[in-house]
Formats: C-alpha cells, sequence, structure tokens
C-alpha cells in the first residue's frame, strides 16, 4: 500500500468514528481490519505527518496513550499524479 493509501485510510476511519475522534489502539485496530496491519510506531508517523499538514490534532492523554482528533471543516488530502 502506498503512503497516500495509508493517509486516506487513517482520515477515512476517523472521519466514519464517533466525534470524529478515536485513541490509537482503536485507529490501529481499525486500520488491521482494513488490511493494514501496521505497528503503533508506524501509525504515530503517518499521523505525525497528517498533523503537519493541520488535518488532525494528535494528543497525548497519559504516556503513550494517544487520542487522535480530526480537524474541523472539510478533509483533502494532496494528490499526486502517478505516471
Amino acid at each position: 500500500m502506498t503512503d497516500i493509501g495509508v493517509f486516506e485510510k487513517i482520515v477515512g476511519v476517523l472521519q466514519r468514528s464517533e466525534n470524529r475522534s478515536m485513541t490509537l489502539d482503536e485507529l490501529k485496530e481499525q486500520l488491521k481490519s482494513l488490511g493494514e496491519d501496521l505497528e503503533s510506531k508506524q501509525i504515530l508517523k503517518y499521523l505525525l505527518k497528517l498533523e503537519v499538514m493541520g488535518l488532525i490534532i494528535v494528543r497525548e492523554l497519559k504516556r503513550r496513550v494517544y487520542k487522535i482528533v480530526l480537524s474541523k471543516g472539510s478533509i483533502s488530502l494532496p494528490t499526486f499524479d502517478e505516471e
């Protein structure tokens, strides 16, 4: 799966979730059900990139327990032309 595909799955899962937020463990389980068996460290790397783009907010609730919140407004990922 390409990076863009993983980004799309993460944003899609968050958009469908209650209150547009979930914990890292919940996100990990949802991605696993979609065929993306990623470790928490890998998911955090994707989340950091999405946070830098301003699409999400990642909060550490307590040591190594993260809550991911989708930013307000419409979400559109940048598209890249694949040749």
